[in-house]
């Protein structure tokens, strides 16, 4: 199983982390928002750890970055 983080939750993040819901072989665990409190009640109801910043996502949950959002400049690969 691969675990990742989701860099934004806008319109497509929220849409990538419902569809992966379904597929059995990824796990999106972490979210990366800046707006973590207008984030909050999605991440809770996803089981998502919500991180300010793609430095602030712990690795031992995310192994990699999921997708990129122009605000969330997602320059480390892990």
């Amino acid at each position: 199983m691969i675990k990742c983080a989701i860099a934004g939750l806008g319109r497509w993040g929220r849409a990538l982390v419902e569809a992966a819901q379904s597929e059995p072989q990824l796990r999106i665990v972490s979210a990366v928002e800046p707006d973590i409190a207008g984030a909050a009640s999605f991440c809770a109801a996803h089981g998502l750890s919500p991180a300010p910043s793609l430095e602030a996502c712990s690795p031992s949950q995310a192994s990699m970055p999921c997708c990129w959002q122009r605000r969330i400049r997602c320059t480390r690969a892990r």
